[in-house]
């Protein structure tokens, strides 16, 4: 259960799966897909649900990320200001790279954020973050 301290189950949406880990950070991970607005939508209600009105750190891994377009952006970054105190985002994968530092790039909001090469860098920060 969200906010316990003890890891969560993964809940698989259309466009990604998510969970909270031991250390109560919220994770998220890109399925293989290019994503819609609807179905961006729709993983938000779940999203939502999941977090219960709690602003919370997130750790995404872009790996499977694909190049997204200026709506969907748009929509990210509305979604990112009212649910994620931190952003720490992770890629194996070049396109993956590319399309968070073009995001982090147009991005405008106060949100804290950071790309990382390892997860492990990624809760490390969000950790620290948690800490202050």
């Amino acid at each position: 259960m969200p906010g316990t301290s003890t890891s969560s189950a993964k809940i698989q949406g259309t466009l990604c799966e998510f969970w909270f880990d031991e250390n109560d950070i919220f994770h998220m991970a890109a399925l293989d897909k290019f994503i819609t607005l609807e179905e961006l939508n729709s993983d938000y209600e779940l999203v939502k649900a999941y977090l219960n009105g709690r602003v919370v750190p997130v750790v995404y891994d872009a790996t499977k990320l694909h190049p997204i377009e200026r709506k969907i952006r748009l929509r990210l970054e509305e979604i990112l200001i009212e649910n994620f105190s931190a952003l720490g985002v992770v890629s194996k994968s070049k396109i993956g790279l590319v399309v968070a530092r073009i995001f982090f790039s147009l991005s405008n909001n106060s949100v804290p954020k950071q790309i990382f090469n390892k997860k492990s860098q990624a809760v490390k920060w969000i950790l620290s973050r948690m800490a202050a």
